[in-house]
């Protein structure tokens, strides 16, 4: 059985819903806004021409318009600029900034706090420079506000 529920969100006429899929409440959901299989939280906003498809999205959360979303979690207070596309697994910490044109690759985590796994290997490290142009060790989810050049660079180390 199929099922969409909603209560009390704004959408648009071109908006298309399948479920089963819940939208939360005062939720808005922009022109051509597709959402398959997922859940939306109280207070989203989706940007026109967004697909959201097989994920799980906190409350209080903005997503621009032009973005794929695709079988991940998004946690609160997270913000996606336009034209950002999220790959298959992905998980985005609450907070988080995105900015525009960003791919996020697939099984990534990216959170405010810096990850420090408890047994780290060379697969958790990526490099990045400190404040003075030196090459340093960083791990994936050390910034909040992550940047097109981050994703090249993790996407080429993977």
């Amino acid at each position: 059985m199929k099922c969409v529920m909603w209560i009390g969100q704004l959408t648009h006429r071109t908006t298309t819903l399948t479920g089963p899929a819940l939208v939360g409440p005062r939720s808005a959901l922009a022109q051509g806004t597709t959402v398959y299989q997922s859940t939306l939280g109280a207070d989203c906003s989706i940007g026109p021409n967004t697909m959201v498809r097989e994920s799980y999205i906190f409350d209080d959360v903005r997503i621009g318009a032009n973005c794929t979303l695709n079988n991940c979690i998004v946690g609160r207070n997270v913000q996606i600029a336009d034209n950002v596309k999220i790959g298959k697994g992905v998980l985005l910490g609450d907070g988080v900034k995105l900015g525009k044109g960003i791919t996020v690759p697939n099984f990534a985590r990216v959170g405010r706090e810096r990850y420090v796994p408890e047994f780290p290997d060379e697969e958790d490290e990526i490099e990045g420079e400190d404040e003075k142009g030196q090459s340093t060790p960083r791990f994936l989810g050390q910034s909040a506000d992550i940047q097109l050049e981050d994703c090249k660079s993790l996407a080429k180390n993977r």
